[in-house]
């Protein structure tokens, strides 16, 4: 849209007259024979057009008339006239009156009305006979018999009336400072015509043009004050308003003396005095106007404040777009005129039309047109402030990884405003950072937009499919108190070994079948429920943990207490063997007794090296990834989980806090591909080379312990009575949706196989149950003695190792590699009788893994070359 811009300040040609005073002059008056009087603190008077002034001294009753506030005055001939204001302190409103020309003065009317101040301020006599008077608090007073008398008229209205004219004794108008009032029956009846703010004025044309002005705007009247149109104007606090022909108008206001030659469209200003405003204007003349003022100031012009002065006025639009704005400026002003654009104070065209193109954010440019007629120059300005939309680069931010059924935050950034589609399982398709609850992999595509400019961006949603539910069937139920399930192993799918309150429960057939034998944990020490831990190295050879260290050499039937807290200062919280005669067991402190401690045997527990004394922070669980990585886990209550490993067999441990993580942990696992991961009540900890760095990772809600993995990707963890299940890594759970006996105590994966889960459903029962897919029971490869080799290196005592593999297998494809994945040794073998020899002359000593394949079967077993 185009806007006009017209001159703020202009130059007009008025003259300063020398009034002879410094007083204040607040009204001026002409009789009919041109005599000018000035009222105010001192009158004055001129008897040649104003170019000289001299003291005029009224009389009042035969006294000087001194004091009293005069805003008009009128003359009805050279003799007879009036004038108008107020007394004692404008406490009531005073008409005098005088017969001689002005030397003497009378009281035509006196009399107090309403609230101060009171006092008069204009009169108007459009006959002969009849007169009108009007002032403050809305009072307006009428004669008809040429003054003699008065009679108070109503207005229906309360506000001061600073403007007054009468086109007959019938028809006049009236300007409030809020509206302009018209009545067509001699003040009997008043209707407002129209209405503004803090009017102040009323000039007027015998052709019926009328003027009246306020804060901001003049209103301007064709047809004698029956209807009115208003325009925008610079000026405010308006004292009076005059007309001299046919579109000039003058304004006395706060900032001078605004003139316009167009009907109040645009405006010129004669600056006001630097000591004080001016107040009233008389037309003295066909275009002669005096204005008065503070401190004596008296100004004329005779040439109705100066035609000769060019008017410059132009449009301005502006034009946006993405990453610029066109701004389109055209002169509107006489063609003749010598033009000249300015951008802050620089001239940049002498042309009709100017274009200038904006790529900045934000600019601020004060455009001026300069037009010059060769005798004078004005001015018009226009500060112009352009903002332009800037390019924008949406980003969606990295592909999503999403578990079925749960929430997961999207986040684009770069723009203002957001789209995004579809709109399919969004929380909101408007804002930056929406979450999306899809359940199959979705696309979506945000749209960003500031101001004009747009742009978009796609992110991938990969939601990980739904896990299918596994069927489950019960192997083992029972009510004796007896058989209250403590912990269980299952070194695969036959063999399984549970551990109850006074029973051993045993199966060798996939839970068809139980034996029972003597349990080893009422011969522990203390009778730690919490703290219990069960490894079954094979089906002869396990150990059992709970403050003592129990081993079993017949699959379960009998355990042998090894050592306790009172032989070894430590009471036993966790075992993990490598093979039969090397493992590790960790102990708890025990006041006044000796530190917690880490031990390891290379002799199947006959004897112990304590590898590790620690008195910080409780230790919970371990696991000895291989020979030289042992890792321990733990914390005190919310104080940050502590990890204490070692990666060289225990001659050098670090100890960690991990400053992420919030709460204790409880547990550590090891996956068959060699992921450790690490529970506790509210966070798991997942390291991926071997424990020395760890990531946090989301925990799902109420899965809390007993992770136990069943292959490289599948795994299982409970939480009370919920078992939940991954088949991605343990990056996904979902709770198994199946009727669980409550209170799950233990998850055991048989490896590779299926798993067994066991649970306490009233104060003694207790419930085994299995999963039972599809594939059918396994049986791995027992753990022979000889995987651990005996040598000297770099000169072996010892170059081979026995491994026994399935007697149905006629070859198989092994491969060893070290604790990183990496191979050190490929080689096919033909087993006799499931025996096979392995050459290991080129193997350094370390910790590594034997994997055996034949016909779609996978086994693994440990190596230990020291």
């Amino acid at each position: 849209m185009f806007m006009v811009t017209q001159p703020d300040i202009g130059s007009c040609q008025w003259s300063i007259l020398d009034s002879g005073t410094e007083e204040f002059i607040l009204s001026i008056a002409s009789t009919p024979g041109g005599t000018l009087r000035a009222m105010g603190a001192d009158m004055r008077e001129s008897t040649d057009g104003g170019d000289t002034w001299v003291a005029w001294q009224p009389s009042f009753f035969d006294l000087p008339l001194v004091g009293g506030y005069w805003p008009a005055m009128h003359f009805t001939s050279e003799l007879e006239g009036f004038m108008v204001g107020g007394m004692d302190f404008n406490n009531q409103f005073v008409i005098l009156r005088t017969n001689d020309g002005g030397q003497s003065w009378i009281t035509s009317h006196a009399a107090a009305f309403g609230v101060w101040p009171q006092y008069h301020t204009r009169i108007e006599f459009p006959t002969s006979s009849t007169g009108f008077v009007c002032g403050t608090n809305g009072i307006m007073m009428k004669s008809v018999d040429s003054g003699n008398s008065w009679t108070v008229l109503g207005t229906g209205t309360a506000s001061s009336i600073y403007g007054m004219h009468f086109w007959s004794a019938s028809t006049g108008i009236i300007v409030t400072a809020t509206d302009i009032r018209r009545t067509v029956n001699g003040g009997n009846n008043w209707s407002v015509v129209a209405s503004g703010t803090n009017l102040g004025g009323l000039g007027w044309l015998p052709s019926g043009d009328m003027y009246a002005a306020g804060d901001n705007m003049v209103l301007v009247s064709t047809n004698m004050g029956t209807n009115w149109t208003s325009h925008p104007a610079p000026f405010s606090d308006v004292e009076d308003v005059v007309a001299l022909d046919a579109g000039t108008v003058m304004v006395s206001a706060l900032q001078g003396i605004a003139v316009s030659h167009d009907a109040g469209i645009w405006w010129e200003y004669y600056p006001p005095p630097a000591s004080g405003e001016l107040h009233d204007l008389l037309v003295s003349g066909a275009q002669t106007v005096v204005a008065v003022g503070e401190e004596g100031r008296i100004i004329r012009t005779t040439n109705g404040g100066g035609t000769s002065v060019p008017i410059p006025a132009f449009t301005h639009a502006v034009q946006y777009s993405c990453g610029e704005a066109v701004l389109e400026l055209i002169a509107d002003c006489d063609p003749d005129l010598s033009l000249s654009w300015m951008i802050d104070g620089l001239i940049v065209s002498s042309a009709n039309e100017l274009s200038i193109t904006y790529t900045a954010p934000s600019t601020y440019d004060l455009i001026a047109l300069v037009a010059d007629n060769g005798s004078f120059s004005d001015t018009a300005t226009w500060s112009a402030n352009i903002n332009v939309d800037q390019l924008v680069t949406v980003d969606a931010g990295p592909d999503v990884a999403q578990c079925f059924g749960s929430v997961a935050q999207l986040n684009a950034t770069g723009a203002l405003n957001y789209t995004w589609s579809p709109t399919t399982a969004l929380s909101g398709s408007t804002s930056a950072n929406p979450t999306t609850s899809a359940t199959v992999n979705t696309t979506y595509i945000v749209t960003g937009t500031s101001g004009l400019c747009v742009d978009a961006d796609t992110v991938n949603v990969i939601v990980a499919p739904s896990i299918p539910l596994d069927p489950w069937s019960t192997i083992f139920y029972s009510t004796a108190a007896a058989d209250r399930f403590i912990i269980m192993d299952w070194t695969d799918d036959y063999n399984g070994y549970v551990v109850c309150s006074q029973n051993m429960r045993v199966t060798h057939d996939g839970g068809a079948t139980w034996a029972t034998y003597p349990s080893p944990y009422p011969m522990g020490n203390g009778f730690n429920l919490t703290y219990v831990d069960l490894e079954m190295v094979d089906d002869s050879v396990g150990y059992f943990t709970n403050n003592s260290v129990l081993k079993t050499v017949n699959g379960g039937q009998t355990w042998t207490t090894i050592s306790n807290y009172t032989t070894m200062g430590d009471e036993f919280l966790s075992v993990d063997f490598l093979n039969r005669d090397t493992g590790f067991v960790m102990g708890n402190y025990i006041a006044g007794v000796g530190d917690r401690g880490i031990y390891r045997t290379v002799n199947g527990a006959a004897n112990w090296e304590l590898i590790r004394q620690d008195n910080g922070l409780r230790l919970y669980d371990m696991v000895a990834v291989n020979w030289d990585t042992i890792i321990a886990v733990g914390g005190l209550g919310t104080s940050a989980p502590r990890v204490l490993h070692t990666h060289d067999g225990g001659a050098l441990w670090q100890d960690t806090l991990i400053a992420s993580a919030v709460y204790s942990l409880y547990e550590i696992t090891v996956s068959p591909e060699g992921v450790i991961t690490s529970t506790g009540v509210d966070d798991e900890l997942r390291s991926w080379d071997g424990g020395t760095t760890w990531e946090r990772r989301p925990r799902v809600a109420g899965a809390r312990s007993n992770l136990s993995w069943q292959s490289a990707d599948t795994a299982f963890c409970s939480g009370g009575s919920e078992l939940y299940k991954s088949v991605n890594g343990g990056d996904c759970y979902e709770q198994v949706a199946m009727l669980m006996p409550q209170s799950i105590l233990d998850v055991s994966s048989s490896e590779p196989g299926r798993t067994h889960v066991a649970s306490k459903v009233g104060l003694n029962n207790g419930a085994l149950i299995r999963s039972t897919n599809d594939i059918p029971l396994r049986q791995s490869a027992p753990r022979a003695v000889a995987n651990e080799v005996l040598r000297a290196w770099p000169n072996p005592a010892m170059e081979r190792a026995t491994i026994l593999l399935p007697s149905t297998w006629a070859s198989a494809s092994v491969l060893v590699v070290d604790a990183v994945g990496r191979s050190v040794l490929e080689t096919q073998v033909f087993p006799v009788v499931g025996a096979a020899e392995l050459i290991l002359s080129e193997v350094p000593a370390g910790s590594y893994t034997i994997i055996a394949a034949s016909n779609g079967s996978r086994l693994t077993t440990p190596l230990i070359i020291r």
